[in-house]
């Protein structure tokens, strides 16, 4: 989705029209009261980053950068099958019970 019709369905949303929106603006933040100018910076995708920020305020909204996925998942997705790999060749295979335990153990846990 472009920044015009991103912008443009936001204003929808939150139930206003082009010329609402830009009387706001021009009202909070003395932007041009014409509807044309808005519409140009839309279609061009001249926008400033401040200007978004303004007309996110207006239309009750945040602007917000929210992590999709964190650094550690990035890290798990790419090198995980490799530590679980390891961590398989790693394990005993063996397990050993005697009679008086009702649970088995790895041998490892023998000369604890």
């Amino acid at each position: 989705m472009n920044v015009r019709t991103e912008i443009k369905a936001q204003i929808i949303r939150a139930g206003l029209t082009m010329q609402e929106v830009v009387d706001l603006l021009s009202d909070e933040y003395g932007w041009s009261d014409s509807v044309s100018n808005l519409s140009a910076k839309l279609q061009r995708e001249s926008i400033r980053y401040k200007e978004v920020l303004e007309l996110a305020t207006v239309l009750g909204y945040d602007i917000v950068f929210d992590r999709c996925v964190d650094v550690m998942t990035q890290l798990l997705q790419k090198y995980g099958h490799q530590v679980l790999d390891k961590l398989e060749q790693d394990a005993p295979q063996t397990v050993e019970c005697s009679k008086d335990d009702k649970q088995a153990r790895p041998l490892t846990d023998k000369a604890a």
